[in-house]
């Protein structure tokens, strides 16, 4: 009998460690040495770099100049920072304007005049390294009264399939498109439908945001999040962006993490404009197979290999305890704490059903700290 006692209680240990992963890589889904390696190999020679991606100058509607913003950035260990003034590229050709420190482009508001909602009016950014790139995409478009002697714009309104030729027009030149705070408190295109809010792939929406208070735990964060999450589940292939839009100083409200060659703005524009850069306070690398984030290719045989980076200093004043979340189109795959003290290396095996995973950091309450843009099959 005792030994009946004994098999039985043997057989309950090893189907309690089976069903709990042993506490092992099936619990904690840390990566391996040679996966670490594959992923430093697919970042090799890329350094942290932390900016804001969306603000105004005193040459637009901002408070402040460029010599001001430059000045605070350092002060707030920012490396970069994109300047969008409302339809223009003035900014952009000014003496103060440093190509190490600043990324270009211009803010733009239109009205989409046959979307089938109430609210039709939407602001979107183009987003370039060179001022005579966003002066193009003015230029071509008859619909914008253009001043070249001020690099001003007046804005247009569009229907649907001007403004996917529009966004296709500034892909094609080397841009970004974002469409900027889509849940702000002004209603731009509010829609049970998530999809009046996707109009083409490989392009931004604004996600963290920071122009009410702190991106970390607000309601336009909550809200936004809730919309870019609608629009992957519809099929949707749109990076969350971050953006403060304060019209004054640089603050740390909403900052963006980018690992880059170089701290200037071609080289870390080079990443923003493919997807390879996530929202947030800590630098999010992924890869599955040879493809980074905010990119498609093979899942066959392959697994999600990522890493969580160095914290930026203003989120450590707010908390010290962070998980990590992976999800696929159905949801949460896994979740766990880490030590945000030193870097953390995951992976986890591609399932045959998954069309794309991402990560998430939050800090203990589940508020987001920072969103990586997803891996989609492809």
């Amino acid at each position: 009998m005792k030994k009946v006692i004994a098999f039985l209680l043997a057989m309950f240990c090893l189907f309690s460690l089976c069903a709990c992963g042993g506490g092992g890589k099936e619990d904690t889904y840390e990566a391996s040495r040679e996966e670490i390696d594959q992923l430093l190999k697919a970042y090799e020679g890329r350094a942290l770099f932390f900016g804001e991606s969306h603000e105004h100058t005193n040459n637009g509607d901002g408070r402040n100049s460029l010599t001001e913003w430059a000045e605070g950035m350092e002060q707030l260990g920012m490396d970069f920072a994109t300047i969008l003034d409302h339809n223009r590229s003035s900014h952009m050709f000014t003496e103060e304007w440093d190509d190490a420190c600043f990324i270009g482009g211009s803010e733009i508001s239109s009205t989409i005049l046959d979307i089938p909602i109430a609210e039709k009016e939407m602001h979107y950014s183009a987003v370039f390294v060179e001022p005579e790139a966003i002066n193009s995409i003015f230029k071509l478009n008859p619909l914008y009264k253009f001043d070249p002697e001020t690099n001003t714009a007046v804005p247009v309104n569009y229907t649907i399939a001007e403004l996917k030729a529009l966004i296709q027009r500034v892909k094609d030149a080397g841009g970004l498109f974002v469409q900027n705070h889509p849940m702000g408190n002004e209603g731009y295109l509010h829609s049970e439908n998530p999809m009046d809010n996707w109009f083409a792939d490989w392009t931004g929406i604004d996600v963290m945001c920071g122009y009410t208070g702190h991106s970390v735990g607000n309601v336009e964060t909550e809200e936004s999040y809730k919309l870019w999450t609608a629009i992957l589940a519809n099929g949707g292939k749109v990076w969350a962006t971050a953006i403060t839009d304060g019209h004054g100083l640089p603050t740390t409200n909403a900052l963006t993490a980018v690992y880059a060659r170089e701290k200037t703005a071609e080289s870390i524009f080079e990443n923003l404009r493919v997807g390879d850069f996530n929202p947030g306070y800590c630098g999010i690398r992924m890869t599955i197979g040879d493809v980074k984030q905010g990119s498609q290719g093979s899942f066959d045989g392959q697994k999600v290999i990522f890493s969580i980076g160095e914290f930026h200093s203003s989120i450590l004043e707010k908390y010290n305890e962070f998980q990590v979340v992976l999800f696929d189109d159905d949801g949460e795959v896994f979740r766990t704490k880490f030590d945000h003290t030193k870097e953390n290396f995951f992976s986890y095996e591609c399932a045959d059903t998954a069309n794309f995973y991402r990560v998430e950091v939050q800090n203990a309450n589940g508020d987001i700290v920072a969103l990586g843009n997803p891996i989609w099959r492809g």
